[in-house]
C-alpha cells in the first residue's frame, strides 16, 4: 500500500476511535480540497477532527488529504495540516481565523520530498444540523511544491 493511502486510512480509522468518547467537543467530518498551485491546480479529497476547548472560543482542527495530481511523469502529493483556531459564536455559523502547521509530501518521477511550514487562514461553519457544511481557505508556506491556498468545502459531524 503507498504511504499516502496507508496515511487516509489510519488517518480515517483515527477518526472513527476518536470521536466516540466526547461528542460536544470532538467533531469529524470528510472534504474536498483544492491545492490552487501545485502541478496547475489539484484537487483532493480529506478527512478533518476537531477538538473545542470548553468554555473559549478556541479548537484545534488536523486534516489530512490526498491530491488526484494531473502531471506528464509520475506524480503524487498529500500531506497534513494542523491548526489552532479563534471562532466567533455567532447563531447558526461559526467564523474562525487560525493558525498552524502544514506537512506536504511531494513525490515527482520517484523523487521524494517532504515541506513543513506556517499556514493562516479562515473559515466558517453552518450549524444547522448534526451534519454541518464548512468552507476552510488556508496560505501555506510551506514549498510542496509552491506557496499556495488550500480551499476545502466539506461537512463536519457534530
Amino acid at each position: 500500500m503507498q504511504p499516502a493511502r496507508r496515511l487516509l486510512v489510519v488517518s480515517a480509522a483515527a477518526v472513527l476511535i476518536l470521536a466516540s468518547p466526547a461528542e460536544s467537543q470532538i467533531g469529524f467530518g470528510g472534504h474536498v480540497a483544492r491545492a490552487t498551485d501545485a502541478f496547475g491546480g489539484s484537487t483532493g479529497l480529506g478527512a478533518r477532527v476537531r477538538l473545542g476547548v470548553p468554555l473559549f472560543p478556541l479548537s484545534a482542527a488536523a486534516n489530512v488529504e490526498y491530491f488526484f495530481t494531473d502531471c506528464d511523469v509520475d506524480c503524487s502529493l498529500w500531506g497534513a495540516t494542523f491548526d489552532v483556531n479563534y471562532a466567533l459564536p455567532i447563531p447558526l455559523l461559526t467564523p474562525w481565523a487560525g493558525v498552524g502547521w502544514s506537512i506536504r509530501n511531494v513525490e515527482v518521477a520517484g523523487q521524494d520530498g517532504t515541506e513543513r511550514g506556517l499556514n493562516i487562514g479562515v473559515g466558517a461553519q453552518l450549524n444547522l444540523t448534526t451534519l454541518r457544511p464548512f468552507v476552510d481557505v488556508r496560505y501555506e508556506m510551506a514549498d510542496a511544491p509552491e506557496k499556495q491556498y488550500i480551499i476545502r468545502l466539506g461537512v463536519m459531524f457534530r
